[in-house]
């Protein structure tokens, strides 16, 4: 059974610290990852309320929205051990000290972005009173794109040391109180970390520690592009004295900002340089990846934003083509009666390009069909289900032929390419006929004329809609045997009309048929005026019925026109 902390449902354990566990949970109600971090149990005689100050950094650390610190969603008490937790939003990304052992390629340019940033989360919240003392590259996460977030503000009471040997200030092993000056040299410390690659101090050694008059060396001698500004500005960060460091981050940031960002605008230039060279070689993702880069250090850099809009103009293109490419398939997968196909290529051409025109109608046409294609196969499954609960005979009661016969001709309807429910239909029809003759003539043997009239009218219509949906031989047998059946009861002008009407198209369907295939075996022996005339001749005595005719007769005329063009142009 999973672990649950209050709602949320655990799903790994991500780290522990001296106070605190967490963990990576889901939250079921807004179905996504966040990060609890859970109170550990006291240590015996431990004489501190930890409770009281871990409910203290969830009311302080909720107050801090920024960009550049981790955001608080919440605050609970675990029901099973009464510890309490903070509900954070869950950061995927890597740690800076997983960047600095990793000796991960940044420029210089990058590793000052990032404790740029790292500085504004500590300002924001040195100007609402909260320390965080416990800086290390362990709390900083970086995400993948370039967000450096401050993490896991210290649960720990005043007087209490709080923090990571290799980056506590002096005052710290001292015993003495933690404030803005400690945060400014531990930030320090991480800062000359990241830049050399190197720890400013090592606790493993007394004579490196920060009590010491130890000094380590400088930016400028361990990194031979520092600029002085910035090897002055790390060095006043970590000062011993505490009076002799700089007096806020922000007054750090005010001198830094302008000269950051011209740094950002001069490295975006450099690498703006070579992006004609990657764009003529259709390198494209590595192009991307570039422009992306490059107006990120400065997104006002004009090379960069003029590519995009190249690279953008040819993704437009390319989309638009994809979609006519879709649209084509789609038009041939609905020619072809295969709805579905038709409606997910349509799709994917409004994907491509929402303004491509008569997408839209085609994928709504698309759509119908295909869901009557499926209601199709839903009543076709719910024929075959009352015929296998028939029995190994098959025998289906007259009220029960009736259902199967009205469910097979909306199945039809909906889907005349059903060549299975059309089958089955064809099939059961005559036994449908046999059983309404009977009630026929149960009917009219009872003497109540009402019953006999209603069912007279009732196989007419039945009747009359065979004979407009009948489209081979079969169905026009049928609509003649429930005709002929009528008249022997009745001599009714309409059932006379209508009998007419069906042996009439019933020829003329044939003939069609018969005309078609003549058509066809004279154009395969190459006679195209022959066929066109055989199609001709059907239409002038069968005017009624010349649509079943017409394509042929224009694609055979198109393709007569284009051989005597070509007769012509040899004849010349």
């Amino acid at each position: 059974m999973a672990k649950l902390i209050g709602k949320y449902v655990v799903e790994e354990p991500l780290g522990a610290g001296a106070f605190g566990e967490v963990y990576k949970a889901r939250d079921p109600d807004l179905e996504k990852s966040v990060a609890i971090k859970k109170l550990k149990a006291q240590h015996s005689g431990n004489p501190v309320d930890t409770r009281l100050l871990f409910t203290k950094e969830a009311v302080e650390t909720s107050k801090l929205s920024h960009p550049n610190i981790v955001t608080v969603h919440g605050f609970g008490i675990d029901e099973n051990d009464r510890a309490p937790y903070l509900v954070m939003e869950f950061l995927e990304g890597q740690t800076l000290e997983s960047v600095i052992s990793r000796k991960a390629a940044r420029t210089l340019v990058e590793k000052m972005e990032i404790m740029q940033q790292v500085a504004e989360g500590l300002q924001f919240a040195h100007t609402r009173g909260v320390r965080h003392r416990d800086i290390k590259p362990a709390n900083i996460m970086l995400l993948s794109d370039g967000t450096a977030k401050v993490l896991d503000f210290a649960v720990a009471p005043e007087g209490y040391v709080v923090g990571t040997p290799a980056y506590m200030a002096p005052e710290q092993f001292a015993g003495q109180s933690s404030d803005v000056f400690t945060d400014i040299f531990s930030y320090g410390t991480v800062y000359y970390e990241l830049v050399t690659g190197e720890r400013a101090y090592d606790p493993n050694r007394k004579d490196r520690a920060q009590a010491s008059p130890y000094e380590p060396p400088r930016l400028a001698t361990c990194i031979p592009d520092c600029p002085g500004w910035l090897d002055d500005v790390v060095s006043h960060l970590m000062k011993k004295r505490r009076e002799d460091r700089i007096e806020s981050l922000e007054d750090m940031l005010l001198y830094t900002r302008p000269i950051l960002q011209k740094l950002k605008q001069e490295r975006a230039a450099e690498l703006a340089a070579g992006l004609p060279a990657l764009m003529s070689r259709a390198r494209r993702e590595e192009a991307d990846s570039l422009i992306d880069t490059i107006l990120r250090l400065d997104p006002l850099n004009r090379q960069a934003r003029d590519a995009r809009s190249g690279r953008r103009a040819d993704q437009r293109g390319q989309a638009r083509a994809r979609a006519q490419e879709n649209a084509r398939a789609g038009q041939a997968y609905f020619a072809a009666g295969d709805f579905a196909k038709a409606q997910r290529a349509f799709e994917d051409a409004q994907l491509e390009d929402p303004d491509a025109a008569d997408v839209a109608r085609f994928l709504f046409h698309a759509k119908a069909k295909a869901d009557d294609q499926r209601s199709a196969n839903r009543l076709l499954d719910e024929v075959l289900d009352y015929i296998i609960d028939a029995g190994p005979e098959r025998t289906l009661a007259p009220f029960q032929l009736a259902s199967v016969i009205e469910k097979l001709n909306r199945a039809t309807s909906l889907d005349p390419r059903c060549s299975d429910a059309m089958e089955l239909r064809l099939k059961l029809l005559p036994l449908y006929e046999a059983a309404s003759r009977k009630r026929m003539e149960a009917a009219v043997a009872s003497g109540v004329p009402n019953v006999a009239s209603d069912l007279y009218e009732r196989r007419l219509r039945d009747a009359q809609i065979a004979h407009k949906k009948a489209r081979v031989k079969e169905e026009y047998d049928y609509a003649e045997l429930v005709l002929r059946n009528l008249l022997t009861y009745a001599t009714d002008d309409r059932a006379i009309k209508e009998l007419g009407a069906v042996l009439a198209d019933r020829e003329a369907r044939i003939a069609a048929n018969h005309a078609l295939q003549a058509a066809a075996d004279l154009r395969a022996r190459s006679n195209y005026q022959e066929a066109l005339q055989v199609l001709s001749e059907y239409a002038v005595h069968h005017p009624r019925h010349a649509m079943a005719v017409q394509e042929p007769r224009k694609a055979l005329e198109k393709e007569l026109g284009m051989r005597d063009g070509v007769s012509e142009l040899e004849a010349m």
